[in-house]
């Protein structure tokens, strides 16, 4: 079972333990000072705060969101014909779709939070 002290060293939007008093970042939510790991989650929960998007905070319960692996594809291999048919999908009326990777992300919430804006 958690101490006390590892609950609220805990991400207020990932959930994320955090271990180092450097790596804590403070916010003020609805006149709550609120504890975060990184920019990416107090900006994620600031947005979804600000536009009622709190649902959020109650379908990840009390699991860590952590983010999948990652294998870093080699650049040369990015602007070829076959990787155009493989990752470039044609919609129609001269559309096109494809799946983009962004780096450096903290943890799934920000992945959650940036699957939602690329999709607008």
């Amino acid at each position: 079972m958690e101490s006390i002290t590892e609950i609220e060293n805990r991400c207020y939007h990932c959930n994320t333990q955090i271990r180092s008093e450097k790596e804590k970042i403070y916010a003020e939510l609805k006149g709550k000072t609120e504890l975060f790991c990184c920019f990416g989650c107090k900006s994620l929960a600031t947005l979804l705060m600000e536009n009622g998007l709190t649902r959020f905070y109650d379908l990840r319960g009390s699991g860590i969101l952590e983010p999948a692996s990652y294998v870093r594809p080699n650049p040369e291999n990015l602007e070829t014909d076959s990787t155009y048919q493989e990752y470039v999908i044609q919609k129609g009326n001269g559309i096109c779709e494809t799946l983009i990777t962004i780096g450096k992300i903290h943890c799934s919430a920000c992945v959650w939070l940036n699957e939602r804006v690329v999709s607008e």
